[in-house]
């Protein structure tokens, strides 16, 4: 089952649970919060990889039999770099570093049994407490080994951005991860809808193998709101990044597979009294042990590790995350000169002009203030271009640097940055002195109609349309799946986790200005998942080289549907499974370097296809009429009508997707009262004989 079903479970005192709704409520809900969204995530990556579903259940066996050992022979102490990312839409969560440090406080007291809360252990299982002997710093050197404090900061505009994949991408809002096997990577921003962190078991994807945490329950100053307010949610993320599971093991009477944790019935909210006996089978003399860390009380009330748990986290830190403890760059490292360039802001991906402008951060990380610099620059495997830079910058300041009108060719390229000399004298750090990024410059010519893609080309996506593949994960691809015998491109969204990420295929430039009636026509092929993993096919046109997107086309959900039902694995659509669009571009006829941008945006869904793209048109008022579908919005009703051919069926769909409207007029006009209907944005879909039309309007 691809999504684990979310309930929302209010806790009452009397309220009897089955297993079924045990398991399948993964991170249980009180009120408005819910606790920890981490074995959502899991079963997120679950469901896709059979792989990753097949680690765990290894991992798990290897730490119940590692666990069985009731004290640790490991290494005396582990200490973990940390780097704490911030990312914020506002002031307010953009938490102080006197707030950072007060988490790291808090860790270090908790994973070392300093908590000051320790007498509040039942007497029972006080034995059964144990320093994990592990600790936490700030890291003082990046991964280019430079100076840092330790703390990153982002400013977006994303709106809860914890709720998206944006959080652990640069370029798109969020900050990218710093090297998982050299440092613990832990986001701070606005999770919203109540949750307050998440975090990634040892096996997860390197791009954002890590811990989240909303900036409301990060420390115990400044933004932390009770009762959440003591840190002890990021003790608890910490506890599954370190590969522990829930003490009740998300399971109605269940248990998380360490020898001296007791059988829980659930979890646990708020602050329960001593003892909380159970009926479960197994359950321990002592009752349930809803003061561990894994459990879900408030934060005064969780207050320790077991050994159990601590041989488990140790076991982790001596396989899985190994090259993590004791790393030097918990160590001050002071440099006298020291340029870096940390940030190369333009060319973009893709670019119109056979000129560029480089554009690029510098930074002195050195004590010495940065007062001259020798910059060198060269496209591909070019001489090498030098710019003297002079200026004034104290330690840790930084400044853009812009180089303006360098000739590239069309195609593509790669462009490098280097720095040297700063001040004159040898860079002490030289691993951070250079960048370079690829790019692609399209092609200025100006195609005529008609313009035509179906993808049969051996290479592919080749000049002159392109690719946009921000993340450089999944994209565009060739497949062999067509309407027709021959090839279509398509996007894989069924094993794309990464909601929210647009890829786009964009064409040549094109002139609409000698047609009377453009349009394009092409096919689609797409299948649901399910009702929640939504992708969405949107067509943008634009006549400055993608600076304004004018939208003309989205259809997603069951509307973009293909197929009936659902397909559970990936789908791969036969010639029977496609539908075919006709949009006028008639509203668009002055412009003169126009390009179409197909975007796909991802909701971990299924597969999208297209195929057998089209621009052409009428060149007069006679020719319009062969295939002319004519929609005139009026001040009370919509008159649709077609001079030719009968229409088959009209739709009217609103933003939401939703069908407000839907009619087989069968005869060659039809009259719509839209009196009832909100004013907005709507398409209209309609069939006739030979043809499908897809247009939006307003009202």
């Amino acid at each position: 089952m691809r999504n684990f079903i979310k309930y929302t479970i209010y806790m009452k005192k009397y309220l009897i649970l089955t297993f079924f709704a045990f398991w399948t409520n993964l991170c249980l809900f009180t009120q408005e919060i819910k606790r920890c969204g981490t074995t959502i995530k899991e079963s997120e990556l679950i469901k896709k990889n059979i792989n990753y579903k097949n680690y765990r259940k290894a991992f798990r066996e290897q730490i119940s039999t590692y666990t069985q050992r009731k004290k640790s022979d490991a290494k005396s102490l582990y200490t973990i770099p940390v780097v704490i990312h911030v990312v914020y839409r506002n002031n307010t969560q953009n938490i102080s570093d006197l707030q950072i440090q007060s988490q790291i406080d808090i860790l270090n007291a908790d994973f070392r049994l300093n908590n000051a809360d320790t007498n509040l252990i039942p007497t029972p299982f006080k034995n059964l407490a144990a320093d994990c002997q592990i600790e936490f710093c700030l890291a003082q050197t990046d991964p280019q080994g430079n100076p840092t404090s330790g703390i990153t900061r982002t400013q977006t505009s994303v709106n809860q951005i914890g709720n998206t994949n944006y959080w652990y991408k640069s370029n798109q809002g969020g900050k990218d991860i710093w090297d998982r096997d050299q440092y613990l990577n832990i986001w701070v921003c606005d999770l919203g809808g109540g949750l307050l962190g998440f975090a990634h078991y040892p096996g997860s994807p390197s791009n954002h193998d890590g811990v989240v945490i909303d900036y409301k329950y990060f420390g115990n100053t400044g933004t932390a709101t009770s009762p959440y307010n003591l840190g002890r949610t990021l003790t608890h993320e910490l506890g599954h990044w370190l590969g522990l599971a829930h003490i009740w093991g998300d399971s109605y009477c269940g248990n998380d597979n360490i020898s001296d944790t007791p059988v829980h019935e659930g979890a646990n909210y708020g602050c329960q009294s001593f003892p909380k006996m159970n009926s479960c089978p197994g359950a321990g003399v002592d009752g349930e042990m809803f003061m561990n860390y894994m459990d879900y009380g408030e934060d005064a009330c969780l207050n320790m590790f077991t050994y159990g748990q601590k041989n488990a986290m140790q076991y982790v830190l001596n396989n899985q995350r190994a090259s993590l403890f004791n790393q030097s760059h918990c160590q001050v490292s002071q440099m006298y000169n020291n340029s870096a360039i940390t940030e190369l802001i333009s060319p973009k991906e893709i670019v119109c002009e056979n000129n560029i402008d480089l554009n690029f951060r510098l930074q002195n990380q050195g004590i010495d203030s940065l007062k001259s610099l020798s910059i060198s620059y060269w496209i591909n495997q070019s001489s090498p271009n030098t710019y003297q830079w002079s200026g004034n910058l104290a330690q840790g300041e930084d400044s853009i640097i812009i180089i303006q009108n360098i000739a590239v060719n069309s195609g593509s390229n790669t462009i490098h940055v280097a720095s040297s000399l700063p001040n004159g004298l040898p860079d002490e750090q030289t691993n951070n002195d250079s960048l370079s990024f690829s790019f692609v410059v399209e092609e200025n010519t100006v195609h005529q109609l008609p313009l035509e893609q179906s993808f049969e080309s051996t290479n592919f996506i080749e000049l002159p349309w392109t690719i946009s593949n921000s993340d450089n994960y999944y994209g565009w691809e060739q497949s062999n799946y067509s309407i027709h015998l021959g090839y279509s491109a398509y996007i894989d969204n069924y094993n794309y986790n990464a909601k929210g990420q647009v890829d786009d295929l964009i064409s040549p430039k094109f002139d609409l200005s000698s047609f009377y009636w453009p349009r394009l026509s092409f096919s689609y092929a797409y299948s649901l998942f399910d009702y929640q993993s939504i992708d969405t096919l949107s067509i943008f046109i634009s006549n400055d080289c993608r600076n304004t997107l004018i939208p003309i086309y989205q259809n997603y959900g069951s509307n973009l549907s293909t197929t009936n039902g659902f397909s559970n694995s990936d789908f791969y659509p036969n010639s029977n499974e496609w539908e075919s669009d006709t949009l006028t571009l008639s509203n668009f006829t002055d412009f003169t370097q126009a390009q179409l941008i197909f975007r796909n945006t991802n909701g971990y869904g299924n597969n999208l296809y297209i195929d057998q793209i089209k621009v052409d048109g009428a060149l007069n008022v006679h020719e319009r009429q062969a295939y002319n579908l004519q929609i005139n919005v009026l001040d009370n009703e919509i008159r649709i009508t077609h001079p030719v051919e009968k229409i088959e069926y009209i739709e009217v769909i609103n933003l939401l997707g939703q069908t407000v409207f839907f009619k087989e007029p069968k005869n060659n006009s039809i009259t719509i009262e839209n009196s009832n209907y909100s004013r907005g944005i709507y398409t209209i879909k309609a069939k006739t004989q030979n043809w499908h039309y897809s247009e939006i309007i307003k009202l």
